[in-house]
């Protein structure tokens, strides 16, 4: 359980860095992190992209530049 809570923040940690870099090698940090709780979690990176998806095509994305304030 130590271990995951160190994953948890170094993901917070790597979160703000990009924040405050605004660049792709924090990024890639981030992925990283991403990667090493599906790891632990035992969670396939495929399956954890089936949820993405799944998430797009239900609530759409980014990728029309919209972002929800709030839902009423």
């Amino acid at each position: 359980m130590q271990y995951f809570q160190k994953l948890k923040d170094k993901l917070q940690e790597e979160v703000l860095e990009f924040l405050h870099d605004d660049n792709i090698e924090e990024l890639a940090d981030i992925l990283e992190v991403i990667y090493a709780i599906c790891d632990y979690k035992k969670v396939k990176r495929a399956d954890l992209e089936k949820v993405r998806l799944n998430k797009v095509e239900l609530r759409g994305g980014f990728k029309n530049k919209i972002v929800l304030d709030r839902i009423e």
